[in-house]
Protein backbone atom coordinates (compact mmCIF):
# COMPACT_ATOMS: atom_id res chain seq x y z
CA UNK A 1 0.00 0.00 0.00
CA UNK A 2 1.72 3.74 -1.29
CA UNK A 3 0.73 6.51 0.02
CA UNK A 4 0.71 9.99 -1.03
CA UNK A 5 1.84 12.64 1.53
CA UNK A 6 1.54 16.26 0.11
CA UNK A 7 4.34 18.96 0.71
CA UNK A 8 2.98 22.40 2.58
CA UNK A 9 3.32 24.04 -0.82
CA UNK A 10 -0.12 21.69 -2.03
CA UNK A 11 -1.95 22.28 0.73
CA UNK A 12 -4.67 24.67 0.75
CA UNK A 13 -5.38 27.59 3.76
CA UNK A 14 -1.80 27.02 5.24
CA UNK A 15 0.18 30.54 6.11
CA UNK A 16 3.55 28.64 5.41
CA UNK A 17 6.00 29.43 2.79
CA UNK A 18 5.90 28.02 -0.49
CA UNK A 19 7.77 25.96 -2.46
CA UNK A 20 8.12 23.39 -4.85
CA UNK A 21 8.95 20.55 -4.07
CA UNK A 22 6.97 17.36 -5.55
CA UNK A 23 4.94 14.94 -3.36
CA UNK A 24 6.81 12.16 -0.84
CA UNK A 25 6.31 8.82 -1.33
CA UNK A 26 6.11 6.22 1.56
CA UNK A 27 7.10 3.00 1.28
CA UNK A 28 5.24 0.16 1.33
CA UNK A 29 4.30 -2.06 4.71
CA UNK A 30 4.00 -5.35 5.52
CA UNK A 31 0.29 -6.52 4.92
CA UNK A 32 -1.47 -6.28 8.31
CA UNK A 33 -3.71 -9.38 8.76
CA UNK A 34 -6.89 -8.13 10.35
CA UNK A 35 -9.09 -10.18 12.73
CA UNK A 36 -12.78 -9.94 11.70
CA UNK A 37 -13.92 -9.15 15.35
CA UNK A 38 -12.09 -6.07 15.37
CA UNK A 39 -13.94 -3.06 13.67
CA UNK A 40 -11.95 -1.84 10.85
CA UNK A 41 -10.40 2.06 11.01
CA UNK A 42 -10.58 4.38 8.08
CA UNK A 43 -7.82 4.07 5.62
CA UNK A 44 -5.11 6.42 7.61
CA UNK A 45 -1.76 7.29 4.91
CA UNK A 46 1.10 5.13 7.34
CA UNK A 47 3.42 8.06 8.09
CA UNK A 48 7.32 8.09 7.75
CA UNK A 49 9.61 6.99 10.36
CA UNK A 50 11.23 10.41 11.09
CA UNK A 51 14.16 8.52 12.62
CA UNK A 52 15.51 6.72 9.40
CA UNK A 53 15.40 9.74 7.78
CA UNK A 54 17.09 13.20 8.38
CA UNK A 55 14.30 15.67 7.50
CA UNK A 56 14.07 19.72 8.16
CA UNK A 57 10.89 21.66 9.28
CA UNK A 58 10.05 22.25 5.83
CA UNK A 59 9.73 18.41 5.12
CA UNK A 60 7.54 17.46 7.78
CA UNK A 61 3.90 16.75 6.55
CA UNK A 62 2.10 19.24 7.49
CA UNK A 63 -1.54 17.87 10.27
CA UNK A 64 -4.72 18.69 8.71
CA UNK A 65 -5.84 22.56 8.55
CA UNK A 66 -9.24 22.41 10.08
CA UNK A 67 -11.86 25.76 10.62
CA UNK A 68 -11.41 27.07 14.30
CA UNK A 69 -14.76 26.32 15.72
CA UNK A 70 -17.30 29.24 15.60
CA UNK A 71 -16.89 32.02 18.18
CA UNK A 72 -19.34 31.50 21.16
CA UNK A 73 -21.99 34.22 21.06
CA UNK A 74 -21.63 36.87 24.31
CA UNK A 75 -24.02 35.93 27.09
CA UNK A 76 -24.78 39.83 27.32
CA UNK A 77 -25.55 40.60 23.65
CA UNK A 78 -27.84 37.93 23.59
CA UNK A 79 -29.79 39.24 26.71
CA UNK A 80 -29.42 42.37 24.97
CA UNK A 81 -31.18 40.72 21.76
CA UNK A 82 -33.85 38.76 24.34
CA UNK A 83 -34.80 42.33 25.70
CA UNK A 84 -35.03 44.52 22.54
CA UNK A 85 -37.03 41.40 20.65
CA UNK A 86 -39.75 41.38 24.03
CA UNK A 87 -40.01 45.35 23.54
CA UNK A 88 -40.27 45.03 19.81
CA UNK A 89 -43.00 42.06 19.96
CA UNK A 90 -45.09 44.04 22.79
CA UNK A 91 -45.09 47.50 20.65
CA UNK A 92 -46.02 45.57 17.46
CA UNK A 93 -48.63 43.47 19.89
CA UNK A 94 -50.15 46.99 21.33
CA UNK A 95 -49.80 49.07 17.54
CA UNK A 96 -51.70 46.24 16.10
CA UNK A 97 -54.30 46.52 18.66
CA UNK A 98 -54.83 49.97 18.15
CA UNK A 99 -54.42 50.17 14.77
CA UNK A 100 -57.42 47.48 15.17
CA UNK A 101 -59.07 49.68 16.95
CA UNK A 102 -58.97 52.45 14.70
CA UNK A 103 -59.72 50.73 11.73
CA UNK A 104 -63.03 49.14 13.04
CA UNK A 105 -63.78 52.92 14.68
CA UNK A 106 -62.85 54.08 10.73
CA UNK A 107 -65.16 51.38 8.91
CA UNK A 108 -67.93 52.67 11.43
CA UNK A 109 -66.79 56.00 10.58
CA UNK A 110 -67.20 55.45 6.43
CA UNK A 111 -70.07 52.81 6.60
CA UNK A 112 -72.18 56.29 8.68
CA UNK A 113 -70.54 58.85 6.17
CA UNK A 114 -72.03 56.30 2.97
CA UNK A 115 -75.05 56.54 4.57
CA UNK A 116 -75.00 60.13 5.26
CA UNK A 117 -75.66 61.09 1.47
CA UNK A 118 -78.79 59.35 1.02
CA UNK A 119 -80.18 60.76 4.83
CA UNK A 120 -78.47 64.74 3.80
CA UNK A 121 -80.13 64.87 0.79
CA UNK A 122 -83.42 63.71 2.26
CA UNK A 123 -83.27 66.62 5.29
CA UNK A 124 -82.62 68.85 2.34
CA UNK A 125 -85.97 68.03 0.77
CA UNK A 126 -87.61 68.07 3.94
CA UNK A 127 -85.72 71.80 4.73
CA UNK A 128 -87.20 73.39 1.31
CA UNK A 129 -90.82 71.94 2.20
CA UNK A 130 -90.70 73.71 5.37
CA UNK A 131 -88.52 76.99 3.60
CA UNK A 132 -91.69 76.88 1.15
CA UNK A 133 -94.64 76.62 3.96
CA UNK A 134 -92.40 79.21 5.86
CA UNK A 135 -92.41 81.37 2.18
CA UNK A 136 -96.10 81.04 1.97
CA UNK A 137 -97.29 81.60 5.70
CA UNK A 138 -94.84 85.13 5.20
CA UNK A 139 -96.92 86.27 2.04
CA UNK A 140 -100.34 85.56 3.87
CA UNK A 141 -99.06 87.67 6.82
CA UNK A 142 -97.76 90.38 4.52
CA UNK A 143 -101.05 90.73 2.78
CA UNK A 144 -102.72 90.76 6.16
CA UNK A 145 -100.37 93.48 7.43
CA UNK A 146 -100.71 95.48 4.28
CA UNK A 147 -104.77 95.13 4.38
CA UNK A 148 -104.57 96.42 8.28
CA UNK A 149 -102.42 99.36 7.59
CA UNK A 150 -104.60 100.44 4.20
CA UNK A 151 -107.58 100.21 7.06
CA UNK A 152 -105.77 102.56 9.68
CA UNK A 153 -104.98 104.85 6.86
CA UNK A 154 -108.40 105.21 5.69
CA UNK A 155 -109.37 105.71 9.96
CA UNK A 156 -107.27 108.20 10.07
CA UNK A 157 -108.39 109.96 6.62
CA UNK A 158 -111.58 109.93 8.10
CA UNK A 159 -111.83 111.13 10.77
CA UNK A 160 -112.51 111.10 14.34
CA UNK A 161 -116.51 109.99 14.20
CA UNK A 162 -119.38 111.50 15.70
CA UNK A 163 -119.77 110.72 19.67
CA UNK A 164 -123.68 109.04 18.55
CA UNK A 165 -121.85 106.67 16.18
CA UNK A 166 -119.64 105.46 19.46
CA UNK A 167 -122.78 104.67 21.46
CA UNK A 168 -123.61 101.07 21.00
CA UNK A 169 -126.66 99.27 22.11
CA UNK A 170 -126.91 96.41 24.08
CA UNK A 171 -129.16 94.33 21.86
CA UNK A 172 -130.66 94.79 18.32
CA UNK A 173 -133.66 96.39 19.79
CA UNK A 174 -131.55 99.11 21.19
CA UNK A 175 -129.30 99.12 18.08
CA UNK A 176 -132.84 99.98 16.40
CA UNK A 177 -133.75 103.17 18.42
CA UNK A 178 -130.43 104.53 18.44
CA UNK A 179 -130.27 104.68 14.72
Amino acid sequence: MTGVVYSPSYVTGTNLIQRQQPPLHVDKHPPVVHDPRQQQSPAVPPRPSLLDEDTTADDTPPLPVQPAPPRPPNPELLHLHARVHDKLRTELASVSQAMTLDSERLRAQQADLLTGVPAIRDEMGRLEAVRDVCQGVVSRLRDTIQSAERGVAELKRKGDPPVDELVCSTSIVHNQYVS
